[in-house]
This record gives structure tokens, sequence and C-alpha cells, in this order.
């Protein structure tokens, strides 16, 4: 691969082709996450924990509004993790206020969201704290094959119980894959980008490029999910300096060397992260033949689009960045 005209996000399905289309996001409630925290709250502390629903809001967007209207550093606002814009999304923001009371909340004029509830807590909220985010999906104008709604559900039970390659999903790469293009060009230094926030984004959208890509490779020849089946923990890597990988990744690592190489001179750490991606309390309903509802629960870090790609088609157009 020379340039990012050639970068595909259309990543082999596990399951084999959609059996269906239709629309999601067609409306804020179609596309419901509820995040499941995995700390308890204290209940006092110099932190503000808000429980925040929103609709079409970015997640940083909010902790920017919260911070202006604490009077704090953009830095004094933390989350667990960053929820679609284009949802209804309720997640938990914590605010620094050390020796002072909490601000009239409800008075925060943020378009899009609700206070739901105000704690104190005794620590600054940080990314990942979660356990697992909670979806309800609908899914409009559905169009079935030619195996119908049967051939439908028949998939819908093998993803329940054999899970989904655990791909990052097209909103990590940004609208029009931006992010992906943007960190191709800080990888071959055409460009320079001084703020931390940005580069980290654009660097993350790299490796987990690489990390789809090798795991496509292991979705090919059925290894994906071989190490699962024989009792062990079914993991990949985040490209950087470390000794796991496997042919798969080495295979990738070949064909990118150049952003490989960039990201050791960044001194990037390999990490770890599964490769299938199974839920908990799956269940579906069809509330008419072309609308289905789905509920489902996922581990953090998880992508629902990941899930539903594996069964349904949607316009392209409708995945925006996060």
């Amino acid at each position: 691969m020379t340039g990012p005209h050639q970068y595909s996000l259309d990543f082999v399905r596990a399951h084999g082709k959609p059996l269906c289309s239709g629309i999601i996001r067609d409306r804020f409630e179609d596309f419901q996450v509820v995040e499941i925290p995995s700390y308890e709250i204290t209940g006092e502390g110099e932190h503000c924990l808000l429980h925040i629903r929103k609709r079409g809001a970015n997640t940083g967007w909010v902790a920017t509004r919260i911070a202006r209207f604490a009077g704090v550093r953009s830095v004094d606002v933390g989350y667990a993790g960053r929820k679609d814009r284009h949802a209804d999304t309720t997640q938990w923001f914590s605010c620094w206020l050390p020796g002072r009371p909490d601000p009239d909340w409800q008075t925060l004029n943020a378009k899009g969201v609700e206070i739901l509830d105000v704690r104190r807590h005794n620590r600054k909220l940080k990314k990942g704290a979660l356990k697992a985010n909670r979806f309800t999906i609908v899914i409009r104008e559905l169009s079935c094959g030619n195996g119908g709604q049967p051939a439908v559900e028949e998939r819908l039970e093998k993803i329940k119980e054999e899970g989904v390659p655990n791909y990052f999903g097209e909103q990590r790469f940004g609208q029009s894959m931006k992010n992906l293009l943007l960190a191709d060009k800080l990888l071959k230094r055409e460009i320079r980008i001084k703020d931390r926030q940005r580069k980290g984004l654009y660097l993350s959208a790299a490796r987990s490029y690489l990390f789809n890509s090798s795991l496509q490779e292991r979705v090919r020849d059925g290894s994906w999910c071989r190490r699962k089946e024989s009792g062990g923990s079914a993991i990949g890597s985040l490209f950087g300096k470390g000794d796991f990988d496997s042919p798969a990744e080495r295979k990738i690592e070949q064909q990118m060397s150049e952003w490989c190489e960039a990201l050791l001179m960044l001194g990037m750490k390999r990490s770890y992260r599964a490769l299938v991606m199974e839920s908990e309390d799956f269940s579906w309903e069809f509330i008419t033949p072309d609308c289905l509802r789905l509920e489902f629960e996922l581990p953090r870090g998880c992508y629902a689009t990941s899930l539903l790609r594996e069964f349904v088609d949607w316009p392209v157009e409708m995945e925006t960045n996060a």
C-alpha cells in the first residue's frame, strides 16, 4: 500500500455477506447507548460526577462546555469513553472542583444535553473506566434477501453463539477517513501536529487500521477465533515495540512498513486487544417486517457497528465521526 486512496474499510466478514439492508440512526432514539461503569461512586471527594444524557452531541464538545461552565481547565474534566454523536447516549463525566461548591448544573446551556444526576467522587474519570456499554438499536426500512426473515434470524443466532471479529468501527477513522488520512501524512512526516490530543487521535487511527488489517487476515484463514475455541484468550496486538506477533501481523507489518517504522520511532508500545467480540444478553425482535430492534451489551472498546455489519448493510454516509 503506497497511499491513503488505497485504504479500504470494507474488512472481511466472518459470517458471510450481509443478508439484508436497512437504515440505522434514522433518529437519535434508534441508536441508544448506556454506559455501565466499572467503579463504585464514593459520594464524596473533590470531583463532581455528572450523569448526562446527550443527543446529537460529541463527547469532547460536551466536556468542553462543562469546563467552560464550571470555570476549570479542559484537563480537569474527564470521561470514561467517547460516545456516538448521532445517537441517544448516557454517560458519566467528572469535573474537578477542589474546595468549591457545585454550580447549578441545571443551568448548563448545551443543546442536546440533559443532566440526569450529580454526585461527588474521589477521583477523575479516566478513559477506559467502564465495564461495558448497553445498546438498543432499531434498523428501519429493512429489506431482506431471498432467505427472508428466517435467514436473518439464523445469522443473528450464529452471531450470538460465535461472536464477530472485534474490528474497530468506521467511526474510529473519522468522517471520510479523515483521521486515517491525517495519520498517513503525520507518519510520513508530511505534516507536524503539536496538539497532543489530536496527534494521539491520528496515531490511534493508524494503529487501529493495522489491527483491523491483521485481524482480516485471520478471518480469511479461520484463525481469528481458534484460540478461543481451545480455551485460550484470543488476542491480537496494536502495533508498537514488543515481541508479540503472528504470521498475520508480520504480513501487515511488511506491507505497511513505512507506518510501522514511524510508529516505532515515535516510541509506541505494543498493546493488546481481543480478536473476538462477544455480546451479552443479545436479543432481537421484528417490530414490523421491515423494522428490527436489537438489544445487547458489549465490553468497553467494542463497536456495535462491527456486529451489525455481519448481517446488514446500511448507507455509508450514515457513519460519521463519533
